[in-house]
């Protein structure tokens, strides 16, 4: 909490409270068969790396 003290009145607490947008991502991949078929897990980490990664951190965001 955070105390102000108001000219001519009593002091009044105020509680801030901080406020977070949050996005959910679906993708429709074209080709996704193909490019997940030699190696799945690969795929999902270069695309992240190399896609996702990039696009989130130019907005300023973050992945949890």
């Amino acid at each position: 909490m955070i105390r102000y003290a108001r000219v001519g009145e009593a002091n009044v607490d105020v509680v801030r409270v901080e406020r977070r947008l949050a996005a959910v991502l679906t993708a429709d991949v074209v080709g996704y068969r193909r490019l997940m078929e030699p190696d799945e897990a690969g795929t999902l980490k270069a695309r992240r790396k190399g896609v996702l990664e990039p696009l989130v951190a130019k907005h300023r965001g973050q992945i949890a």
